[in-house]
């Protein structure tokens, strides 16, 4: 349901759609929306110096604890990348 609405408003808009989820990345990507990860989006913060690299840090090791889908490797690749950001 939630998946259907984020879908429809997003191609309704012309939004973007945030997500980690395959399926609705692949409807969304079939409708001409444009996706992003939600880690991802972290990082695009952090380059644009909306959020610090110690908030982004500190947010992927609090959802890490309740999301298991948020391994330890994406976790480890996630921090590479966020290590390498420039401010």
């Amino acid at each position: 349901m939630q998946d259907n609405a984020c879908l429809q408003l997003a191609v309704k808009n012309s939004w973007g759609c945030i997500t980690n989820d395959k399926k609705l990345r692949k409807t969304c990507i079939e409708h001409g929306c444009k996706t992003i990860y939600g880690l991802e989006l972290l990082l695009n913060l952090v380059k644009e110096k909306l959020l610090r690299k110690e908030f982004a840090e500190s947010a992927v090791k609090a959802i890490r604890k309740t999301n298991s889908n948020i391994t330890e490797a994406l976790t480890k690749t996630f921090l590479e990348r966020l290590a390498t950001l420039t401010i």
